[in-house]
């Protein structure tokens, strides 16, 4: 039983979801409420679990005008996406969502205690990160500020609806060329800026002269831009290169220390190691999502969270099932 926010004997039952003061136990605590997120809520919900989501209301896409690529939602505004699938976890009584950032996460024995901004406490027999990822973006100057409007890293997400403009593409290593095919496939309007890089090999570059399409290996200097729209590139030998529309090759980092401080092993490209569960190599904590993964769409976070919060349900309902454990 819970007694005083702790489990003082042996755990039999599933389903516990108990509110002290400013303290709430329950069996999964999910940081981060975006695609990944709801979607893992939704499944261990569905499974019967008792579950606590915590966002701080700080998407990824926030500067995105429309997200793509989502079957009968296309072209949706993030911020209109989040709502909605917001709404489907009202119905369910088990879930308690919560406003916040959570700064902490201790294991203690087979019970995890979670710290939030607002000073509550969350006890919990699982976690899942689920709160993405942030984008280390290049340090030239005027790319932030079109982030998200003009400035993209996701060919799938933004190359369609603009392909009668411009495109230019930051490339960074070899894996460019792949870009460089996706976004030529849909516009051969296209220009590379390897940015003082030698990159391509020489079959990349017959490729590229074949196709006409124009690099430049001058490093870029800083964007134009007006009304916070791309106007063009200026190389550090002073020429502007025309551009419409801009993408990159960015790296990315998890937002927060949590996974770090709680010893789950990185890939080392700022993404967690998981399994095919999704577990991290600490037992009972996992990843959905961006974080998780590089395969990073909103439909692919929303799948990738679903097939979590499985696979958490699962993991529950065997000890359940075996009888229970001691968790203290």
């Amino acid at each position: 039983m819970w007694a005083n926010g702790f489990i003082d004997t042996v755990l039999i039952g599933k389903h516990m979801l108990q509110t002290t003061s400013d303290i709430t136990t329950c069996e999964v605590l999910i940081v981060g409420g975006g695609p990944a997120g709801i979607s893992c809520a939704l499944s261990i919900a569905r499974g019967g679990g008792s579950l606590v989501i915590c966002d701080d209301k700080k998407p990824r896409n926030e500067n995105s005008k429309h997200i793509s690529n989502i079957p009968g939602l296309e072209g949706i505004a993030p911020k209109e996406y989040l709502e909605l699938i917001g709404l489907d976890l009202k119905k369910y009584q088990k879930v308690i969502s919560k406003e916040g950032q959570v700064v902490a996460i201790e294991k203690k024995n087979n019970l995890f205690i979670s710290s939030l901004s607002n000073n509550e406490v969350i006890k919990s027999r699982r976690v899942v990160i689920a709160e993405g990822v942030i984008d280390q973006l290049p340090d030239i100057p005027g790319l932030r500020a079109l982030w998200g409007k003009s400035v993209f890293h996701c060919a799938y997400c933004h190359g369609y609806e603009n392909i009668n403009k411009k495109f230019g593409l930051l490339v960074k290593n070899e894996k460019g060329m792949q870009m460089v095919r996706l976004l030529w496939g849909l516009n051969s309007n296209l220009v590379i800026f390897s940015n003082g890089h030698e990159i391509f090999n020489e079959h990349d570059l017959f490729e590229l002269k074949k196709r006409n399409i124009p690099l430049f290996h001058e490093k870029v200097l800083r964007l134009i831009e007006s009304d916070e729209k791309l106007q063009g590139v200026i190389l550090d030998n002073q020429n502007e290169i025309p551009c419409d529309k801009l993408f990159i090759q960015n790296e990315v980092k998890p937002r927060s220390d949590l996974g770090k401080k709680l010893g789950c092993k990185e890939d080392g490209k700022g993404i967690y190691k998981v399994n095919e569960d999704g577990m991290s190599s600490v037992e009972g904590v996992y990843f959905a999502g961006d974080v998780g993964s590089h395969n990073q769409s909103v439909i692919m976070a929303s799948a990738l969270g679903s097939h979590v919060g499985i696979c958490v349900n699962a993991d529950l309902m065997r000890e359940v099932f075996n009888g229970g454990i001691k968790e203290n």
